[in-house]
């Protein structure tokens, strides 16, 4: 018996590993019932350093209630995060059609800086925005969105160090984990994840209808 729990915990505590926290942070964390989201499309734009906790939680409940995730990154490769994980790219931004898609995410970490640097990312999100797709970004990943200049006069928030971005691109920003302001979703940082989650595939759900 002894034995059988050891090995148990040995394969969580690789799990664990391997997800880059991310199985940890569903259990510790969990969002509570969520809505079933079967038939959405979502593109999730990373880049190396990109947080891969946010990145799995998100993912993992977006396929857990039905979407169908697909990756973007400027190469199709194995794409490193700065906190222990890899993900691999499916499809180059340049490639990205936004009119196949209900929604797009992007997760935090460093990436973000890089993202919000490439005319390609701020097409994307501006098409999204256009077409009226559900945009979530959480932690450093609002300040894509502030580059995209797709947040005036919408209720956001983020990581403390971009909250001066927000504002400058017109962004109203409030002091809550996560908040949605219609199609937007945006959270702080991974404490924020379960609120954060919930709304943004609350969005979805309405999205698809």
């Amino acid at each position: 018996m002894f034995k059988k729990t050891f090995l148990l915990l040995m394969a969580l505590l690789l799990v664990i590993v391997i997800t880059g926290g991310g199985v940890y942070y569903w259990f510790a964390m969990r969002p509570g019932p969520l809505p079933i989201v079967r038939g959405a499309k979502v593109l999730v734009l990373v880049a190396d350093r990109y947080n891969h906790v946010e990145y799995s939680y998100v993912v993992d409940a977006l396929i857990r209630q039905g979407a169908e995730v697909t990756v973007a990154s400027f190469e199709v490769k194995t794409v490193t995060s700065y906190d222990g994980g890899t993900v691999n790219s499916q499809v180059t931004f340049e490639d990205v059609e936004v009119e196949e898609f209900h929604a797009i995410y992007i997760p935090g970490g460093y990436a973000p800086e890089d993202l919000a640097k490439s005319e390609l990312v701020l097409n994307i999100v501006r098409g999204a925005r256009t077409k009226g797709l559900v945009i979530a970004a959480i932690c450093h990943g609002p300040l894509v969105l502030a580059k995209a200049d797709v947040i005036k006069d919408v209720r956001v928030t983020g990581y403390s160090a971009i909250l001066n971005d927000l504002k400058e691109a017109g962004g109203i920003v409030v002091n809550d984990p996560s908040v949605r302001a219609g199609l937007i979703i945006t959270g702080v940082d991974p404490k924020a994840l379960p609120s954060f989650t919930k709304l943004f595939l609350e969005a979805l759900e309405e999205r698809i209808k």
